[in-house]
């Protein structure tokens, strides 16, 4: 019974830990509504300029933790105006204690960061 409960644990750990990623990628848990693209642009240099660090297409809604560093601004875009797709920004590699919160308005919006960012989550529909 003990095994059980340690597998248990070790799963839940493993859940929520930061997943590493090649930073352009589509989130594996995709929005149903694909007729509405929307994408996340995170950039080395602030205003949305310099290295496109990652880039993440049709993401949906999820509790995924993304491990990053670097990151000075983020750019989201969306191509309808009927759900916002929006990023939270977290100054431990953890998703843990939030920086940042960036969202879109109308189609488009280029967010600075507050800090240092160390980790993220987005979010699409939720």
């Amino acid at each position: 019974m003990q095994f059980g409960i340690i597998l248990a644990s070790l799963a839940a750990l493993a859940i929520a830990a930061p997943t590493p990623d090649d930073g352009n990628s589509t989130d594996t848990a995709v929005s149903p509504r694909r007729d509405n693209e929307h994408i996340a642009r995170l950039f080395r240099g602030s205003r949305c300029t310099g290295d496109n660090l990652r880039s993440y297409m049709n993401f949906g809604c999820t509790n995924r933790c993304h491990a990053v560093e670097g990151v000075s601004s983020v750019a989201l875009s969306v191509t309808h105006e009927e759900t916002y797709p929006t990023v939270d920004f977290f100054s431990d590699a953890n998703c843990e204690h939030l920086s940042t919160h960036a969202g879109v308005y109308k189609n488009y919006a280029c967010t600075e960061m507050a800090g240092e960012v160390r980790s993220f989550k987005l979010y699409y529909d939720c």
